[in-house]
């Protein structure tokens, strides 16, 4: 098996190009190229990354050329990355959350929204953290 971090230490990469390198790798090990996991993808990998790697991946055979989701995520409008989401640290702030706190609720927000874009409403993550507060651990 291929050391993909090693290969590009040997070969001097610069680290700029070495971070995009393992980024596409580590998206091209997906096994699942459904609307979800490529949203995922996007909430962890800069969108051009994304999309060169699912070229790749078609090229590979891995996903249907016809479905270009991840161009079509990104211009959806829908949410795939924690900046996108209609709630932001300074709301859960103000719910009582601690800033150590803050960071893990907005990806659990970005989760959300994941599996069900309707749910990126500023009201309705509001209501839900204010009922994760309310139910006991």
């Amino acid at each position: 098996m291929l050391d993909e971090k090693k290969f590009l230490n040997e070969f001097k990469y610069p680290n700029a190009v070495r971070k995009k390198i393992l980024a596409m790798f580590e998206i091209l090990n997906e096994t699942k190229f459904d609307i979800k996991a490529v949203k995922r993808m996007l909430s962890h990998h800069p969108a051009e990354v994304v999309k060169t790697a699912m070229d790749v991946a078609f090229a590979l055979q891995k996903i249907d050329k016809d479905g270009r989701m991840a161009e079509g995520i990104v211009n959806s409008g829908e949410c795939f990355h924690i900046r996108q989401l209609r709630i932001n640290g300074d709301d859960l702030k103000r719910l009582g959350l601690q800033k150590a706190q803050i960071k893990n609720a907005l990806c659990e927000a970005l989760a959300l929204c994941i599996e069900d874009p309707g749910k990126n409403e500023r009201e309705l993550l509001l209501r839900y953290f204010i009922k994760q507060q309310k139910t006991p651990d």
